[in-house]
């Protein structure tokens, strides 16, 4: 048990390290507040959006668009909305060799913000308090 225990607690380093850090710097120096950037929501719904299109800092249009939220509900939702709005030109490549993939495209934008607004998806922030981390 003791090993499962340093494994778990190496994993969630690595993920405050290599995911929430930066991803949290990323939207510091895109003006976004922090009481937005650092909501697990939002690290869940960025991670997820960088796996599929790349480092956020390639992609800060969507962010600007999203950058008047009062809140992450409200931030994530707006990001969604210039996501699903610009399938067309953020899947070019994708697209032309997948005609028929665009509503695959949508079903992910979807399911991404379904999921980082999620109570299964908050647990990362039970688990950080809990650890101190």
């Amino acid at each position: 048990k003791e090993k499962s225990g340093q494994m778990y607690d190496a994993q969630l380093q690595w993920y405050k390290k290599n995911v929430e850090d930066p991803t949290v710097a990323t939207l510091s120096k895109l003006n976004v507040p922090k009481e937005i950037s650092s909501n697990p929501a939002v690290l869940t719904y960025l991670t997820d959006r960088a796996n599929q299109m790349g480092p956020l800092q390639n992609w800060t249009n969507a962010i600007d668009y999203a950058k008047g939220a009062k809140n992450y509900k409200e931030f994530l939702q707006k990001v969604s909305e210039y996501d699903m709005a610009h399938i067309d030109s953020n899947f070019k490549t994708y697209l032309a060799n997948h005609p028929n993939g665009k509503k695959g495209l949508e079903n992910r934008i979807k399911r991404r913000l379904e999921n980082a607004l999620g109570m299964k998806m908050l647990v990362i922030d039970v688990i950080r308090k809990t650890k101190g981390i």
